[in-house]
């Protein structure tokens, strides 16, 4: 298919997607906490910072009729359910599509 393609190929993945932003964790204790709380669905105070940092600012109510002017994609639907929760009027997906993204960013 075409999409497979797109994830396949780096000239059209390459097109289609880029890193917009990268924080490492701050420490090993950092990174194990951050783990810990992906296992359990959990959205973290450091990732919640990082998240309105570094995407486009979302209205705290949603416009009747309006689509937000972005999704968050994440892999993990529990997750992506915190963090809907977590920063309200975000618009989070965890399907198929955001799994072939993931595919292809490890791909390549």
């Amino acid at each position: 298919s075409s999409n497979q393609q797109g994830i396949t190929d780096l000239s059209l993945f390459s097109r289609s997607i880029k890193l917009k932003a990268f924080q490492p964790f701050a420490s090993a204790e950092d990174a194990l906490e951050n783990a810990n709380a992906i296992s359990e669905h959990a959205m973290t105070a450091s990732l919640q910072t990082f998240l309105e940092m570094n995407l486009p600012k979302v209205g705290k109510k949603k416009k009747e009729g309006k689509a937000a002017p972005f999704s968050l994609g994440v892999i993990d639907s529990g997750l992506a359910n915190a963090i809907a929760e977590g920063i309200p009027g975000m618009s989070v997906r965890s399907d198929d599509t955001v799994r072939e993204i993931c595919r292809g960013a490890r791909l390549h």
